[in-house]
């Protein structure tokens, strides 16, 4: 059995780009991918990678996109709303 990373690849020339979508708490993505495993696209269990990647997962859509979900990366430090000023 292949793993998630492995399976996405395989579909894939290089890595796919992915979109990500930061989760308010570990058990809003265990809950997700509760989901997402009864509806066979759960890609990547939840695992915890530590500081700076954080608890993530990935799932796939029927046209093979990727979707990250993710807790505990610091995206709020690097990335700043449209129309700010910082």
């Amino acid at each position: 059995r292949f793993s998630g990373l492995t399976q996405v690849q395989s579909r894939c020339i290089g890595w796919p780009f992915t979109l990500g979508v930061g989760c308010a708490s570990k058990q809003e993505i265990d809950k997700l991918c509760d989901f997402a495993r009864l509806d066979g696209c759960l890609v990547q269990e939840p695992k915890d990678s530590g500081y700076p990647i954080g608890y993530w997962a990935l799932l796939q859509d029927p046209t093979g996109h990727t979707l990250e979900l993710s807790y505990g990366q610091e995206i709020g430090l690097t990335v700043s709303p449209v129309g700010s000023d910082s």
